[in-house]
């Protein structure tokens, strides 16, 4: 799915990379404001981030890549802005390199699938290393460099700014973040959060919002525990609305 959404009234475009957890939640819609701006909503059901295209309307990378060059250029926007978690972090990273976006904002993300530098728990490192190969036996002039975002952001475009989250208590994704650290553009935003599920953190309280303007900076003092505070309460009420 690569759905576009034009609102003449916004001079800002947002291209979003979405997973299983966010392509159908509306709060984490209306939080990123994404009906008051011009935006793109990529979600890729073969769980492939769209490194394969996304048939039968994309059959290939190139071809995905294409699309969204064609709407930049329709919109001609003052602000790009690409933006994913988790799995969806990855093609965020790399589609907002080759967009030469304004800002990108990558929570908790992939940052490698190339053999040997995946940062995976096995059984998904297996999966992965699966599609890969698959990958490139089906698209032999796939640019292997695109598997690793290292390589990809060490060339730098000089213009996009890469803000990349992460929960510091969650070693897997400080790692993976940690390979990119120093890179052309790259920052670094260490969350008091111990799991892998940064961006609902992030939503619960009450900062994602905030997370993908420019400047933002990760709360201190007082503003720190009102955030924690927040997040404990939303995530308590929300199992209370389960039950």
């Amino acid at each position: 799915m690569l759905k576009f959404t034009r609102q003449v009234s916004s001079d800002e475009l947002v291209v979003v990379f979405l997973n299983t957890a966010t392509r159908h939640n509306q709060r984490y819609f209306r939080a990123l404001g994404l009906e008051r701006r011009n935006c793109v909503r990529v979600f890729d059901p073969s769980g492939c981030q769209s490194l394969a295209g996304m048939r039968p309307e994309f059959l290939d990378f190139a071809s995905v890549l294409a699309r969204l060059r064609e709407i930049v250029s329709t919109v001609q926007p003052r602000r790009l802005l690409v933006c994913g978690a988790s799995t969806s972090g990855f093609p965020a990273l790399l589609y907002g390199s080759l967009l030469q976006a304004d800002d990108v904002i990558a929570i908790a993300p992939y940052t490698s699938f190339a053999p040997g530098e995946m940062c995976l728990p096995e059984a998904e490192k297996k999966v992965w290393a699966k599609r890969v190969r698959l990958l490139l036996f089906k698209f032999p002039d796939f640019p292997e460099a695109y598997l690793d975002l290292g390589k990809v952001l060490a060339e730098g475009n000089g213009k996009t700014r890469y803000a990349i989250h992460v929960g510091g208590g969650c070693e897997r994704d400080v790692v993976d973040a940690g390979r990119l650290a120093g890179l052309p553009g790259v920052r670094i935003h260490t969350h008091p959060y111990q799991y892998h599920s940064l961006d609902q953190y992030l939503l619960m309280s009450g900062q994602l919002r905030a997370v993908h303007c420019p400047g933002y900076e990760v709360p201190s003092g007082v503003r720190k525990r009102v955030a924690r505070l927040r997040a404990g309460l939303s995530f308590r009420w929300q199992r209370m609305r389960i039950a």
